[in-house]
């Protein structure tokens, strides 16, 4: 299951990048920060970390507001990503974090 949490778009309007998560790969690429250092890490252990600590996510940039394609509000990068794990169709490995603290 891939999340898209951000997208970049030049100023045509045409995307040039997104920031994901893709809960079909057990690793996260390289990771900077709590819990894990500069090392690899499961997007399992990241993201129940984020869960818990507020301070990292905020710290991580997870407070970002922006709006989507498609969205009908701006929301922060967390709350797009807590919203896509608890939905019915998410991926059972994710929604078993309950992911909250939006």
């Amino acid at each position: 299951m891939k999340i898209v949490i951000d997208a970049q778009f030049d100023v045509h309007g045409v995307q040039i990048g997104e920031q994901f998560i893709d809960t079909s790969d057990p690793v996260l690429p390289q990771q900077h920060g709590a819990p894990i250092g500069t090392q690899y890490a499961s997007w399992v252990l990241f993201l129940t970390h984020m869960n818990t600590v507020a301070a990292d996510r905020l710290a991580g940039g997870w407070g970002v507001v922006n709006q989507l394609p498609g969205e009908a509000a701006p929301m922060t990068r967390w709350a797009r990503l807590v919203a896509a794990a608890n939905a019915a169709t998410a991926d059972p490995t994710i929604k078993a974090i309950g992911l909250s603290g939006v």
